[in-house]
């Protein structure tokens, strides 16, 4: 496909990287600083004036923390907009860094000062955007992309909310776990956001990686029923400080302790998550930089790095309590052990190939056996005649009673014919099932 930028140069799309509601991301041939969005609809009114506003509010400032549009996209000889150019940038989504497993593979050097250091960069960004007048709206993980320098990126820009010639252009879309209590089951594509809703988007991102990925809103309802993310959020049912147990909920078990923050994160993540007026962007920066500042080192394990207030580590503690350890740790460092490289090696290396086990075969040979099914059926039949003949007797002369219950005994004893031939097979199938079990558990504990 050739496309022309808004200055009529020649775009080439080459390489699909992701697609997903609105449109997918190529690379562009010759172009290694820049990626294109493409829609999948032709033609959208709303997407083209968001592109105009946007386009015309850009300034070094958010194209350093935002895949801000540079310039659109076109089919040749048509006035349509299909898309756009944005700045490339590498890095992975958020949860990558927050969840303690992925955050050991992708990030195996950041410490709880790296975490709240990114945090503290998303803050940033988030205010550099309101200042522009413009409000993100779909505050969620998967829009926020981070560096291996802890510097971040905010994505799907163009689903933002502007005005464009005094008509506000909504924001389409959004996740029900960062959505605020106000707008929970209100349709997005019809809702005006502003910064105090993006704020509490903003806080659950500051939250889960100051606090090893756990939601906000996820703990244990002390009443009956489930309690999902979005019905807590709904119902104001913040799971961490003095008053949760009011609100009928606990903190998840093993989790980072509320009071464990600096008081001053403290103060901020309680607005946020009880009132309906939030820290702005700048106020979590302000205090992240305040907690950075007042870290302690523990003396056992330089990756455990926790407020200055606490009389112990907090790491080694929770480590100990839960068996879960929340950073790699630099001790393999000491011994000269680089574990990047380590799992560079791991992922490149060849794997051998796969054997099947062989196990033993138990051979049973199967002997011929005389037919007993029709004699032991004619016998059946036999001592049901006799019964009958018997009973009919008895009844027409009692005086033969007593006959009959010796004639009734003596059929009952009886041996039917294949009983020993039965028992035969019985005994040969046992024998067999004992020798199989015996050498196919041998195997077993062979392999």
């Amino acid at each position: 496909m050739q496309l022309l930028d808004s200055a009529g140069r020649s775009v080439q799309p080459e390489k699909e990287l992701c697609r997903g509601g609105e449109g997918a991301i190529f690379t562009v041939a010759g172009r290694s600083d820049v990626l294109a969005k493409l829609y999948h609809q032709k033609k959208d009114p709303v997407k083209e004036a968001k592109l105009a506003v946007m386009l015309g509010a850009s300034n070094d400032a958010l194209l350093r923390i935002a895949s801000w549009p540079i310039t659109t996209l076109r089919l040749p000889g048509s006035a349509d907009v299909v898309g756009f150019l944005m700045p490339r940038c590498e890095g992975q989504e958020l949860h990558q860094l927050y969840r303690p497993g992925s955050r050991k593979q992708k990030f195996p050097h950041a410490d709880w000062r790296f975490l709240a250091q990114t945090a503290r960069n998303i803050a940033a960004a988030v205010a550099t955007i309101h200042a522009t007048g413009l409000v993100i709206g779909d505050v969620n993980q998967r829009n926020v992309l981070v560096a291996r320098d802890a510097t971040v990126r905010i994505l799907d820009c163009d689903s933002f909310q502007v005005r464009a010639n005094g008509q506000l252009l909504y924001c389409p879309v959004g996740v029900a776990e960062f959505t605020p209590p106000e707008l929970q089951n209100r349709p997005f594509h019809l809702t005006e956001r502003t910064p105090n809703h993006d704020a509490f988007g903003l806080a659950i991102l500051i939250f889960q990686l100051l606090f090893m990925g756990w939601h906000p809103y996820v703990g244990r309802f002390l009443a009956d029923g489930e309690m999902d993310i979005a019905r807590a959020i709904a119902e104001r049912r913040f799971a961490h400080g003095k008053d949760s147990r009011r609100r009928l909920m606990e903190p998840p078990p093993h989790a980072v302790s509320f009071e464990s923050m600096p008081p001053r994160l403290i103060s901020l993540f309680e607005a946020a998550f009880v009132s309906d007026v939030r820290p702005s962007a700048q106020a979590w920066c302000d205090a992240l930089d305040a907690a950075r500042a007042e870290l302690a080192v523990c003396s056992v394990e330089p990756m455990h790095q926790y407020s200055r207030h606490l009389p112990e580590c907090l790491w080694c503690r929770l480590e100990k309590a839960s068996g879960v350890f929340f950073f790699l740790g630099l001790q393999g460092a000491r011994t000269g052990l680089d574990v990047s490289a380590l799992w560079a090696a791991i992922v490149a290396s060849t794997a051998l190939p796969y054997e099947a086990p062989v196990r033993p075969m138990v051979t049973v040979t199967a002997a011929s056996a005389p037919n007993v099914v029709w004699p032991r059926r004619i016998v059946g039949v036999l001592k049901i005649l006799g019964g009958l003949a018997l009973a009919g007797w008895v009844f027409t002369s009692p005086e033969w009673f007593p006959a009959f219950l010796l004639g009734v005994v003596v059929l009952a004893l009886s041996p039917l014919p294949g009983r020993k031939e039965h028992r035969r097979r019985l005994e040969a199938f046992q024998q067999a099932s004992a020798e199989w079990h015996r050498d196919y558990g041998a195997a077993e504990k062979a392999l």
